[in-house]
C-alpha cells in the first residue's frame, strides 16, 4: 500500500505543478491579450495620425491640381490669335505664298484645304476627341515613315 500511497502523493504532487502550470499560464495569456488590445488601440491611433498629415499635407495639392484645368484655358485662350481683318489676312497670305515655290504653293494649299475639312467636322461632330484624333494622326504619320537602314536591312549570304 506504501506505493499506492507515494504513487497517490506524486500524482497530486504533479495535479498541484500542473495546476500552478496552467494559472502562470492563464495569466501570461491574459496579459498577453490586454498587450495585444494596447497594441491594436496604439496602431489605429498611429493611422489616424498619418491619415490626418498626409491629408494636410496633400490638401494643397489637390487644391492646385484642381486649378490646373482653368490655368491651361485661360493661357490656351491667351494663345488664340486677335481677329484680324479679313482684307488685311489675304494680303498677308498672297505676299507668303509668293515666296513659295509652285509645289511647295500646292502643299499649302492642300493642307489648308484638308484643314478647313477637319475644322467643318470638328464643328459638325458632338463626340468629337481631340486627342483621340492627334493619337490617330500621329499613327497615321508613323505607318508612312520609310525608314532605310543598311543594318537593318537583311541581307543574303552567299
Amino acid at each position: 500500500m506504501q506505493t499506492s500511497n507515494e504513487e497517490a502523493i506524486q500524482v497530486a504532487d504533479a495535479l498541484n505543478r500542473l495546476s500552478a502550470a496552467m494559472e502562470q499560464l492563464q495569466t501570461r495569456y491574459d496579459a498577453s491579450e490586454r498587450a495585444n488590445r494596447r497594441l491594436r488601440v496604439a496602431i489605429a491611433v498611429v493611422l489616424i495620425f498619418l491619415g490626418a498629415a498626409a491629408y494636410k499635407a496633400l490638401a494643397p495639392i489637390a487644391h492646385q491640381l484642381s486649378t490646373v484645368p482653368q490655368t491651361i484655358s485661360n493661357a490656351l485662350s491667351g494663345l488664340r490669335p486677335a481677329k484680324v481683318d479679313p482684307e488685311v489676312a489675304a494680303m498677308g497670305r498672297q505676299r507668303l505664298m509668293e515666296r513659295l515655290s509652285p509645289e511647295q504653293r500646292a502643299r499649302v494649299e492642300e493642307f489648308e484645304r484638308e484643314q478647313q475639312w477637319v475644322s467643318d467636322y470638328i464643328a459638325v461632330t458632338d463626340s468629337f476627341d481631340p486627342g483621340a484624333t492627334i493619337a490617330l494622326f500621329l499613327s497615321n504619320m508613323a505607318e508612312s515613315i520609310e525608314v532605310s537602314c543598311p543594318i537593318c536591312t537583311p541581307r543574303s549570304v552567299p
